[in-house]
């Protein structure tokens, strides 16, 4: 919760600009998350007692899951045809199996690797619906980014519900957020389930289970 101020507060720290910036960052909390039937989600931490987002309809980023999970099950279909391709080569002549071997090598991860690349661009670290941060995602690394603190729980809520679109499930949700946080998070805790922070937690599995409700 943020602070609670006096009178000479603005006077105490007239030249500190990031105390007074983060006093006004966290008095602007955007508006409430709605969800598709109506209603809002609590948020004990928040200075409204509700989620709070930049914007109150999160359904585009119900839709991107969706569209990753299509890509992301047309890449493990075609996998398993060429495994099953190259399975069969046997029968029909040695000179066909090394072609199928190398075709399922060649596939073999691209469906996995498609899935982290989307997470990564769309709820990773500075990505599309991090709304924690703002700044660019270049090469991996995020660049010039600023925090938006009050951004926090949604930013969270975001992963869980793009994860339960994009077909994961809760705990290769919460096991897949453990290991970004390892790489880019200060909210990372080693020593929690999953390395995840408590509230982060929190907040990813309310997007997972509340992800139903954008069907």
């Amino acid at each position: 919760m943020p602070e609670l101020v006096d009178a000479g507060w603005f006077k105490r720290h007239a030249y500190d600009h990031a105390k007074r910036r983060e006093f006004f960052v966290e008095r602007a909390p955007g508006v409430p998350v709605v969800l598709p039937k109506g209603a809002t989600v609590a948020d004990r931490y928040s200075i409204t007692g509700k989620l709070m987002s930049p914007v109150s309809n999160l359904s585009p980023v119900a839709a991107a899951g969706r569209e990753t999970y299509q890509v992301y099950r047309k890449l493990e279909q075609e996998e398993a045809k060429l495994d099953a391709d190259a399975a069969a080569a046997s029968g029909i002549g040695k000179l066909a199996i090394p072609f199928y071997e190398a075709a399922a090598e060649a596939y073999s991860g691209n469906a996995w690797s498609y899935l982290r690349e989307r997470l990564f661009i769309n709820v990773g670290t500075g990505g599309k619906y991090d709304y924690q941060r703002s700044g660019d995602q270049i090469f991996g690394e995020v660049v010039g980014f600023e925090q938006l603190p009050q951004f926090r729980d949604v930013s969270n809520f975001n992963v869980g519900l793009f994860c339960q679109k994009a077909g994961l499930t809760l705990e290769q949700t919460l096991k897949t957020a453990g290991d970004f946080a390892k790489k880019a998070s200060s909210n990372a805790a080693p020593k929690q389930p999953y390395g995840l922070d408590p509230r982060t937690k929190e907040f990813i599995q309310t997007g997972h289970i509340k992800a139903q409700l954008y069907d």
